[in-house]
């Protein structure tokens, strides 16, 4: 079996990453055991790592080196792949998701020796419009005031704490806590009611410190879902505590829990955000080319009397943004657009009749243009590997 360290270097303290890889070295270079180090360079190369292992066929023992952002990516990037299996090695501030194991997680996931021979746990994964996740969805201010985190920490002089806080206050105080939210699961109908909160747990952490289902588990194969209805200012900051510390039964006038295998939420003001935000995805010149040289090939492919149009251009242009920001990418990769170029272009051709009665079809022709361009690198897409 081969051993695949994926490291991001951004993660951990100054020096970690140097010690994690000697260690590694000595570990099995020292037992003669098969082994790679690659490092993450950016957005979505552990995912592409842990794919390009895991399609390789061979067995391969994954290990996620970061936090929860690189074992979401490395797990997105092996599912499905009975021959890879991942585990993960605590290089973040939070991983969140080994905190299921105890409070000695650190030390259990430290040990690489432990990790090499340990068994193997199939565990459960949640598929939100096409990307996988191990632990916790949020929809609410909680979520929101996480966003607001990341973009407060950008500025100078702001530390992590005070990120926190000017998130919370821009929320809570000044942007209102609730929103309107229709929530449809297992015979429940929550018809746009205003939602402060809603938790959809497969794990049990989230945020650095909450813990608001304390008996989820990612092999139960359900959900374990809370859904705050609308609340004060006050009633939030009198029941916040509780329910981080998951204490939500003591709530049951507050806070509705369930359990369910399906879910799906929508909210008004969040879908018209969303589609004013696809413009900051970005498209570089060179994914932007192939776009075009895909829509272009459809016009001169021999098989075709008509092919896709400009306008069709900018239909796939605008899907493959979406696309991207459903993944949570800031960016489009050619995957993207190879994932949409059926449903967005193959209804648009227009087949000769010699094609036609060859048994020919608008998706093989597709598949056809798609193997022969060549496909550029898209932002993030570099990485190293040892």
């Amino acid at each position: 079996m081969k051993h695949l360290f994926i490291i991001n270097p951004a993660a951990g303290k100054h020096g970690s990453t140097d010690a994690l890889t000697a260690q590694i070295r000595d570990i099995f270079g020292g037992r003669g055991l098969e082994y790679e180090i690659a490092f993450t360079s950016g957005a979505g190369t552990g995912e592409a790592l842990a794919r390009a292992a895991a399609q390789s066929g061979a067995p391969v023992r994954i290990y996620a080196c970061g936090g929860d952002g690189t074992l979401n990516e490395v797990v997105n990037g092996a599912a499905g792949f009975d021959n890879a299996a991942v585990t993960c090695v605590p290089k973040g501030t939070g991983n969140d998701f080994l905190k299921l194991f105890g409070p000695r997680f650190r030390e259990l996931f430290n040990d690489l020796e432990a990790l090499a021979a340990g068994p193997q746990r199939a565990f459960d994964l949640m598929d939100c419009n096409g990307k996988l996740g191990l632990d916790v969805v949020c929809a609410g201010v909680d979520a929101r005031i996480a966003a607001g985190v990341h973009r407060y920490k950008d500025l100078r002089f702001v530390s992590g704490i005070g990120a926190y806080l000017l998130s919370l206050t821009e929320q809570v105080i000044f942007r209102g806590l609730c929103r309107p939210l229709t929530i449809r699961a297992d015979g429940l109908d929550w018809q746009e009611r205003q939602t402060a909160i809603l938790c959809i747990c497969n794990g049990r952490h989230y945020g650095g410190g909450f813990m608001p289902v304390p008996d989820a588990m990612p092999d139960d194969g359900v959900l374990d879902v809370l859904a705050v209805g609308e609340i004060s200012r006050l009633t939030f900051f009198r029941l916040v505590g509780k329910y981080a510390k998951g204490l939500y039964r003591q709530c049951p006038q507050v806070i509705r829990d369930f359990h369910c295998q399906e879910i799906s939420f929508t909210s008004p003001e969040e879908l018209v955000s969303a589609q004013d935000s696809l413009s900051q995805i970005r498209v570089s010149p060179e994914v932007a080319d192939y776009l075009v040289a895909l829509v272009g090939a459809t016009r001169s492919h021999p098989m075709v009397r008509m092919g896709a149009s400009p306008r069709a251009s900018r239909a796939l242009f605008r899907a493959a943004r979406a696309w991207a920001a459903m993944a949570g990418r800031p960016f489009v990769t050619p995957d993207d657009i190879q994932a949409l170029i059926h449903p967005v272009l193959a209804h648009r051709l227009l087949l000769t009749n010699e094609a036609r009665l060859s048994g020919v079809t608008a998706d093989g022709v597709l598949d056809q243009i798609a193997a022969q361009l060549p496909v550029p690198p898209a932002a993030g897409d570099e990485f190293h590997g040892a």
